[in-house]
């Protein structure tokens, strides 16, 4: 992320990258960084390459994949999310 440590939206990916779990809205991460919602979504794309919610799920399936691989040799569940109205 050495590329992206200059860019002002530094701030946020390292914070996204604190808190995968949580659920995310645009507005939200766009008055975070006190951007409008259209500019932080811009902004967001030429800094990482991807949206927000593509960039997220690549984030969230990477640390899957460490938690998975440190987990190698023993039995272990990955509880999936539920989405609302999934019952």
């Amino acid at each position: 992320m050495s590329a992206i440590g200059t860019n002002p939206l530094a701030q946020i990916l390292d914070w996204l990258v604190q808190n995968l779990q949580t659920q995310h809205r645009l507005d939200e991460l766009a008055k975070r960084v006190c951007m409008s919602r259209r500019t932080f979504t811009r902004r967001f794309r030429e800094v990482t390459g991807t949206t927000v919610g593509r960039w997220l799920l690549a984030q969230r399936l990477a640390l899957a994949q460490r938690w998975g691989q440190r987990q190698r040799g023993t039995r272990w569940n990955v509880p999936l999310a539920r989405q609302p109205g999934s019952e």
